[in-house]
C-alpha cells in the first residue's frame, strides 16, 4: 500500500508540474513543429465547440510546416484522400494508404513512423496487407510463422501485391499469423493444377479452398465478424498439392470497433532492391485486381535509387513510372497519388539524382498528382553523411528516414483541419478535468479532476474523479471510477467500474472489470484479473495467470504468478522472485524451482508447524547447522563433522 501511494503521489506531482508542458508537446512537437509557439491561454480557451466552429481559433496548426513551393507540388490533387479523412468524426471512414517502393519502404522505418502518427490522429483500422513471403518487417502487434519443410519464397514474382508469394507441394505445411483484427481477406493464386489449402481461425473448424482454375489469376477469401476484443490466430494449411502446388500471397487485416469504427489502415508493399522495371513487369490484371481489394484512398510511390544505380536512362525511368501510374489509375480510378523522391546515394552514375527527381516532378505535373522532393531536404550524400543521415552508401539512417516521415506528414496535414484525436476538451461540469485526444466528456454526468491523454482514453467515463489515464485506450470502457491510474496503452482497458486501481505498463490490468485497489506495474501485469481486489503485481507478465475474483495476492518479479500451475483464483498468496508461483491460497513462495539456497538473516520466527520434505540421502555438501528429514522418518543434524540423529 505504501509503494502504491508513493507511486500515485509521484505521478500526481509530475502531472501537476508538467501537464501544461505535456499539452504543448502533444499539440506542437508531436506534429514536428519547429517554430510555432502556442500560448497557455490559447490552449485553455479550446473547448470542443470553439475548435469546431472557429476553424482552429488562432492556432495555425494546419500550416505548422509548409513545404516551400519548390519542394512540393500538387497537394490540392489529393481529393480522394481528403474526402476519406474528412468523414472521420462525422461518418464511418477508414482511409486506406498504400506505400510502394524499394527497401527504403520495405524496411519500414519511415512507413512505421507515418503509420503511428496517422493512427494516433485518426484511429486504428487494421494492419493492412501483410505478405506471407516474409522479407518485409512486420508492424508491431502481428506475428507470422511458417511451419514445415519446402516452403518456396518467390520474390519479384508476377503475382501478389508486393510481387511475392510462398509456394508448397508438401501436405501439412502451414503458416500462422496472429493479430488484432475483425476481418481478414486472404490473397492466393488460382491456377491450372492448383492444390487445396484450409483456413481456420482460433482453432475452429477448417474450411477448404480449392485453387485449381483454367487460367492463372488472383483468388480471395473474406473472413468477417471476428471479435473486437481478442487477438485472432489465422492458420493456412496445405492439404492437397495438386500437380502445381499451392501459392499463397498474403492477407489484408482490417479492424473495426463497432463503437468507434473510424481509423487509418496502412499497407506496406515495399520490395527490397526493386526498380521501376520491377513494378512494370507483373501480370497487369492480377496485380490491379489485388490492388483494388485494398480500396486505397492514397498511394505513395518512392522509387529511384536502384534505377540510378542501374544507370537507367532518364526517358526509360519516366516511362516506367508513367506506366505504373496508369496501372494504378486503371485499378482504382480517382485514387490520390504522391510521388516522393529519394535522396542522393554514394554511387557514380551518368545522370545525377536531381535529374531523376526532375522527371518525377514532370510526371506529377503531367498527371495532376502530388509530388514531394526529399532530395533537397537531405541534400547530397556527403553533406547528409556529415549530418548523420545515412546508414551506408545506399540507405538512410533512422534520422534520415525521420525526415522523410516528417515531410510526408507535413504535406498531408497542409491546410487541413485538426482531427478530434488531438483536440483538447474540458468537462463542462468540472473546471478541473482535461482530456487530450481522449473522451470529449459528452457522457459525463458528474466528475472532477480527471486527466485523460491519448486516443480513446476515458472514453466512456460518466462519474468519478481523480483519475489519470495516459496512453491509447487506457480506461477505455470505464464508466465509474475514482482515484484510478492507468499509464500505458490499453492499461485498465476493460474496466467498467472500480476505485483505487493502478495500472502502469502496456495492457496492465487489461481485463479487470469491477475490482478495486489492485496494482499492476509492468507490461501485461495482472492482465487476466477481472473482479478481484487488493492484488499487487510488479514485473513483466507478473500475476498474469490469476483470473476471476483472485484477491489479496502479491506477485513480485518478472513472470511471477505467470505459470500453468499457478492457482488462478488464489486468495492471500504471495510469490516472490522471477518465475515463482503459488499453488494454493494462503501460501508464500520465495524463488522459482531453480533456486538452490535461501538465506534468511537475523532471527526467524515461525508458526507452530515446520514442514520438512523427506529425502532418501543426506545432502552431499552440508554445512554446520543443517537439518534434514530422511525417508526413514528420522531427523538429522550436521555438527560440522557428521550427521547426528536428533530423535529416537
Amino acid at each position: 500500500m505504501k509503494t502504491k501511494l508513493t507511486i500515485i503521489l509521484l505521478i500526481l506531482k509530475i502531472m501537476k508540474r508538467y501537464i501544461l508542458s505535456a499539452i504543448l508537446i502533444f499539440l506542437c512537437v508531436n506534429v514536428f513543429s519547429q517554430n510555432h509557439v502556442i500560448s497557455i491561454g490559447e490552449i485553455d480557451a479550446y473547448s470542443k465547440t470553439e475548435l469546431q466552429t472557429s476553424g482552429q481559433s488562432n492556432i495555425d496548426y494546419r500550416n505548422i510546416i509548409n513545404s516551400p513551393d519548390n519542394l512540393s507540388y500538387g497537394r490540392e490533387y489529393l481529393k480522394n484522400y481528403d474526402a476519406a479523412i474528412s468523414k472521420i468524426d462525422g461518418a464511418t471512414s477508414q482511409p486506406s494508404i498504400v506505400f510502394l517502393g524499394d527497401s527504403w519502404t520495405s524496411e519500414g522505418t519511415y512507413v512505421s513512423t507515418v503509420s503511428s502518427y496517422l493512427k494516433n490522429l485518426y484511429g486504428f483500422a487494421g494492419y493492412g496487407y501483410i505478405g506471407f513471403e516474409g522479407s518485409t518487417p512486420l508492424p508491431y502487434g502481428i506475428t507470422r510463422v511458417k511451419t514445415g519443410s519446402e516452403w518456396i519464397d518467390s520474390t519479384n514474382a508476377d503475382y501478389g501485391l508486393s510481387l511475392s508469394h510462398i509456394s508448397s507441394s508438401t501436405i501439412g505445411n502451414y503458416i500462422t499469423l496472429t493479430a488484432r483484427t475483425t476481418q481478414i481477406i486472404i490473397h492466393y493464386v488460382k491456377k491450372p493444377g492448383g492444390g487445396d489449402f484450409t483456413w481456420a481461425v482460433d482453432g475452429e473448424g477448417a474450411t477448404t479452398i480449392n485453387t485449381v482454375n483454367s487460367t492463372t489469376e488472383m483468388g480471395y477469401v473474406t473472413i468477417s465478424s471476428l471479435s473486437v476484443t481478442a487477438l485472432h490466430s489465422l492458420v493456412l494449411t496445405v492439404t492437397n498439392a495438386g500437380t502445381t502446388g499451392v501459392d499463397l500471397c498474403g492477407a489484408d487485416f482490417r479492424y473495426t470497433d463497432t463503437t468507434y469504427p473510424d481509423g487509418v489502415r496502412i499497407n506496406n508493399l515495399g520490395i527490397s532492391g526493386s526498380t521501376t522495371v520491377t513494378w512494370t513487369h507483373p501480370n497487369d490484371i492480377a496485380w490491379e485486381s489485388a490492388l483494388d481489394t485494398l480500396n486505397p484512398n492514397l498511394i505513395v510511390i518512392m522509387l529511384g535509387v536502384n534505377d540510378v544505380a542501374a544507370d537507367r536512362p532518364l526517358t526509360t525511368f519516366y516511362n516506367n513510372i508513367s506506366t505504373l501510374i496508369n496501372r494504378i489509375k486503371t485499378a482504382t480510378p480517382g485514387v490520390s497519388i504522391i510521388l516522393m523522391s529519394q535522396a542522393d546515394i554514394d554511387i557514380i552514375y551518368t545522370n545525377s539524382m536531381d535529374k531523376y527527381v526532375a522527371k518525377l516532378l514532370d510526371l506529377a505535373i503531367a498527371d495532376t498528382i502530388g509530388f514531394l522532393n526529399n532530395y533537397k531536404y537531405i541534400n547530397d550524400y556527403d553533406i547528409g553523411t556529415s549530418n548523420g543521415l545515412y546508414a551506408n552508401a545506399n540507405h538512410l539512417s533512422t534520422y534520415g528516414y525521420n525526415i522523410l516521415a516528417r515531410n510526408l506528414i507535413s504535406f498531408l496535414l497542409k491546410n487541413r483541419p485538426l482531427p478530434s484525436s488531438v483536440l483538447v476538451f474540458k468537462n463542462p461540469l468540472d473546471n478541473h478535468s482535461l482530456s487530450i485526444g481522449g473522451t470529449n466528456f459528452t457522457s459525463a454526468t458528474t466528475g472532477y479532476a480527471n486527466i485523460f491523454m491519448g486516443w480513446l482514453t476515458g472514453n466512456a467515463i460518466t462519474t468519478g474523479g481523480s483519475n489519470i489515464a495516459i496512453g491509447d485506450a487506457a480506461m477505455y470502457r470505464t464508466t465509474t471510477s475514482s482515484n484510478g491510474v492507468a499509464i500505458g496503452g490499453n492499461a485498465l482497458q476493460a474496466q467498467t467500474t472500480g476505485a483505487g486501481n493502478t495500472a502502469i505498463g502496456y495492457s496492465a490490468l487489461y481485463s479487470k472489470n469491477t475490482g478495486t485497489n489492485n496494482t499492476g506495474i509492468g507490461a501485461y501485469s495482472l492482465y487476466n484479473i477481472t473482479t478481484g481486489s487488493n492484488n499487487t503485481a510488479i514485473g513483466l507478465n507478473s500475476g498474469n495467470t490469476v483470473t476471476l475474483a483472485a484477491a489479496n495476492n502479491t506477485f513480485l518479479g518478472s513472470t511471477a504468478g505467470n505459470n500453468a500451475s499457478q492457482k488462478v483464483d488464489a486468495i492471500n498468496s504471495m510469490a516472490l522472485g522471477y518465475g515463482s508461483y503459488t499453488t494454493a491460497s494462503n501460501q508464500v513462495v520465495v524463488g522459482n524451482n531453480d533456486v538452490t539456497e535461501t538465506i534468511l538473516r537475523g532471527s526467524v520466527t515461525m508458526g507452530s508447524v515446520l514442514k520438512l520434505t523427506p529425502q532418501a540421502d543426506s545432502p552431499s555438501t552440508p554445512s554446520l547447522g543443517w537439518i534434514y528429514v530422511d525417508t526413514d522418518t528420522h531427523i538429522y543434524f550436521y555438527n560440522g563433522t557428521g550427521w547426528i540423529q536428533l530423535d529416537n
